[in-house]
């Protein structure tokens, strides 16, 4: 089951009203968009307090919150929950009011925890990221096999008093090897035939085929 309720005007009263029978076990909602609607902070911590609670939300899959009105404390919140959420696949969160917080609280979460989300978007104003907001969101592509799509806007490099630093194709590569089966391979169930075929898939990325022959150097010795 669809709902799409973008541009509602629906506001956190309207969340209270609302959600707790959208989301409940019967309900077999799978995919909710409230994107453009101000929920604001109460909304969000309202929806992670539901995708925590293992008796609702058990059917969602995707959520849209983009242009939500929500702000650090709601997107903190909602990264909780996926600590202990195994349902939702796809979170959008685009173009809210967060920071460098936002993308700490979800490079751990998505790292140390969920291993069932395999989308998000977390675009926002480039300016409020610093080193330690991409060096989160890379070490959790780094380490989570399972994710496909991390949507930022944070360019080709991020700057900092005048040193680049290649966060975002860093990141693309990380997800490009789990397309191409990176858990497989790691979890050494791959055949050296395997790694050599995943090299030639990425023979255009140098930064790939490096980390390749750095996880397993036995690829350069000769049989």
């Amino acid at each position: 089951m669809e709902l799409d309720l973008r541009d509602n005007k629906l506001s956190e009263d309207g969340c209270r009203a609302v959600l707790p029978t959208l989301l409940d076990e019967n309900a077999r909602l799978e995919r909710l968009s409230l994107s453009a609607n101000p929920i604001r902070d109460v909304g969000a911590c309202l929806l992670a307090e539901l995708l925590e609670d293992g008796s609702r939300a058990v059917h969602l899959k995707h959520l849209d919150l983009a242009r939500a009105s929500i702000t650090d404390a709601g997107c903190c919140r909602l990264a909780k929950s996926l600590e202990t959420n195994t349902t939702l696949q796809t979170l959008g969160l685009a173009h809210n009011a967060m920071s460098n917080v936002t993308y700490v609280a979800f490079g751990k979460a998505l790292k140390d925890h969920n291993r069932t989300l395999v989308s998000i978007n977390l675009q926002c104003d480039r300016k409020k990221i610093d080193i330690s907001g991409c060096e989160a969101l890379l070490k959790m592509v780094e380490e989570n096999y399972t994710m496909e799509t991390v949507s930022t806007n944070l360019g080709t490099s991020y700057e900092l008093k005048g040193i680049k630093f290649g966060y975002s194709s860093r990141i693309r590569m990380f997800l490009r090897l789990n397309h191409l089966g990176r858990q497989k391979l790691l979890d050494q169930k791959g055949t050296k035939e395997d790694w050599i075929n995943t090299m030639i898939s990425v023979q255009d990325s140098i930064q790939a085929i490096h980390y390749l022959l750095t996880t397993n150097p036995s690829l350069c010795q000769r049989d």
